[in-house]
């Protein structure tokens, strides 16, 4: 197994010390990972403007109903996005490790053998499977939508769904970085596709070509920019930044598929927990509510998800920071880390409530919707992201210490009752779109509580049982 056994000889700490709360925080300024989160501020800060610029734009180019209908199929296609069976997140990790001990043939090795797992087994499964749902389900009747838009939807699903997979055949170059602990360079990519995305609908929305509508415009510039901007990405880190680990045939060891799919797979169950609780909403609401009400719910949800982007720029280089200190036995180190994580999050948690107040009026400014009757539904979304975000602090120590089984467990039973409880509360309860991020936030809860517990048991060195697995 790749990950290392927590010794059993390091001194226990106190319950409440190995959360990250008590002591204060010590100096880290020249650590990687402080060095990672100032240097993604900025482009992280571009990022997110450049984002929500993209919602307005599209927005008002083009109108609710399609606009709602583009949000939903970007839902989709996240399945698509996260089915490579934890393939990425298993290299991310092994990765880490083989950098951080200095094991760089083997690095190669891992390297090359994910991408050859990548072209031979799930690439072809899933362009099979994209193409044959895409032309198959009756689309209009799902989303709610005219028959007239049904073949438009279909390509429009089958584009995004193959640009999608070959996005996930270069996945290995941004863990690559991860490795290195240079993630304010996948902060910089996720920069440029922003900005070309947002130049290239500007660009469509004033040129306004008679050969192309609207929806299938902004479905071609969202699919093709991040595969193109990725490639090029590719080939410079391994031309010159990282030319000891370019993928070669004669370093694939095909031995290793298991161990990177054994391991990937738990992270996918992990993975799809995600999605269930999130990905699926637009869906939900699009066959519970219609496609216009997909609108108002992402609009909320994508003001409030200001707070995580910027907690993710801080968990993209702690979960690669504590992936080294936890091969490196380094238990201090990792406490340490933790600390800077909740202080973050308590100051993310404050500027929510003040986006909260500013909510109606930003709103109206941004998006040029009136989302003052959606009161309640705001105060909900926005808990269900502060618990999404605290539970994160847990659950990737979590992943960097192997203990999955447990998380796999709670994640099959979140992915079983979410959806379930969503349309038995609209169906049956006949509970207004309220219900979508109260059910969220109740099975948040369940699986937050299990992880904080787990993690507390494993910082003590008291996990035993599932506990320890």
């Amino acid at each position: 197994m790749f990950f290392y056994d927590h010794p059993n000889s390091s001194p226990p700490f106190s319950g409440r010390e190995e959360l990250g709360w008590g002591k204060p925080l010590v100096h880290l300024t020249n650590s990687p990972f402080i060095k990672n989160v100032t240097w993604s501020l900025f482009t992280r800060i571009g990022s997110v403007g450049l984002s929500f610029l993209s919602v307005s734009i599209s927005l008002a180019y083009l109108g609710n109903q399609a606009y709602g209908i583009w949000v939903t199929l970007s839902s989709l296609l996240v399945w698509v996005n996260f089915f490579d069976f934890g393939l990425a997140n298993s290299l991310q990790s092994q990765l880490a490790q083989a950098v951080a001990t200095n094991k760089l043939d083997y690095a190669r090795v891992l390297v090359s053998t994910s991408y050859a797992v990548m072209l031979r087994y799930i690439v072809p499964v899933l362009f099979l499977t994209v193409i044959g749902i895409a032309f198959s389900m009756n689309w209009s009747a799902v989303l709610h939508t005219e028959t007239s838009a049904e073949t438009s939807v279909k390509w429009a699903i089958a584009l995004l769904g193959c640009c999608t997979i070959l996005q996930l055949t270069l996945k290995p170059v941004s863990t690559i970085l991860f490795a290195y602990q240079k993630t304010r360079l996948n902060e910089l990519v996720v920069f440029l596709i922003q900005l070309l995305i947002v130049l290239l609908i500007v660009a469509l929305k004033y040129a306004s070509p008679v050969w192309m509508n609207p929806f299938t415009g902004v479905v071609l510039i969202n699919a093709l920019i991040p595969v193109i901007v990725w490639s090029g990405v590719s080939v410079y880190v391994y031309t010159r930044l990282h030319p000891e680990l370019i993928p070669a045939i004669q370093y694939t060891d095909w031995t290793l598929t298991r161990t990177l799919l054994q391991v990937g797979l738990s992270f996918t169950v992990l993975q799809l927990y995600g999605i269930a609780i999130f990905f699926t909403d637009n869906i939900l609401i699009a066959y519970l509510f219609g496609a216009e009400s997909v609108t108002e719910y992402s609009i909320i949800n994508k003001y409030f998800s200001v707070l995580t982007i910027f907690f993710g720029m801080i968990l993209m280089p702690y979960w690669s920071a504590v992936a080294v200190t936890y091969a490196k036995n380094d238990t201090k180190g990792t406490v340490k880390l933790i600390r800077v994580v909740l202080m973050a999050f308590l100051a993310l948690s404050i500027a929510g409530i003040v986006l909260f107040v500013m909510k109606d009026y930003t709103v109206r400014l941004w998006a040029k919707l009136d989302v003052s009757a959606y009161f309640y539904l705001s105060v909900w979304i926005l808990l269900s992201t502060l618990l999404a975000m605290f539970n994160n602090v847990y659950t990737i120590l979590l992943n960097s210490a192997n203990k999955l089984r447990l998380q796999v467990v709670m994640a099959i039973l979140v992915i079983m009752l979410n959806p379930v409880l969503s349309i038995v509360a609209v169906k049956m309860l006949h509970y207004p779109i309220e219900a979508i991020p109260i059910v969220n936030i109740f099975c948040m809860f369940l699986f937050g509580l299990m992880a904080y517990i787990q993690a507390t048991k494993v910082m003590q060195n008291r996990a035993v049982g599932i506990w320890n697995k």
